[in-house]
């Protein structure tokens, strides 16, 4: 046996063109927020980067639904404002309550932030 037909096998045991393919679809979103309920954000992880200047939040949101151009407030009282957001999901523009997100925020420094603090947004 060849390492070509242990890799790729040998065509004696094909399936039917049919039977391999599989319709993929995206799951539904069905993340329903309250109405009225305050944005929050746990902080898990704060980082800067080299050439970047602002800070990057790693968090889960804890209520509500944080979007970009949203302004935050530390536990601090300092206030940034998000410029933008990435999730696991692909082009996912918000994150919603139970979500875990990454942040870039302007107009804060690393040490206004303590991991483990709830963050508030407008």
């Amino acid at each position: 046996m060849s390492l070509v037909s242990l890799t790729f096998g040998d065509g004696r045991n094909k399936m039917s063109v049919q039977s391999e393919l599989q319709v993929l679809s995206r799951p539904v979103d069905h993340i329903k927020v309250a109405p009225g309920s305050e944005p929050k954000l746990e902080v898990q992880k704060v980082s800067t980067f080299l050439g970047f200047d602002g800070v990057y939040i790693i968090g889960k949101v804890t209520s509500g639904v944080v979007a970009p151009t949203m302004m935050g407030v530390s536990s601090t009282g300092k206030t940034f404002k998000i410029s933008e957001i990435e999730s696991k999901y692909p082009n996912c523009t918000v994150g919603k309550q139970g979500m875990t997100i990454g942040i870039s925020a302007h107009g804060i420094g690393k040490e206004d932030i303590a991991q483990g603090a709830t963050i508030f947004f407008q």
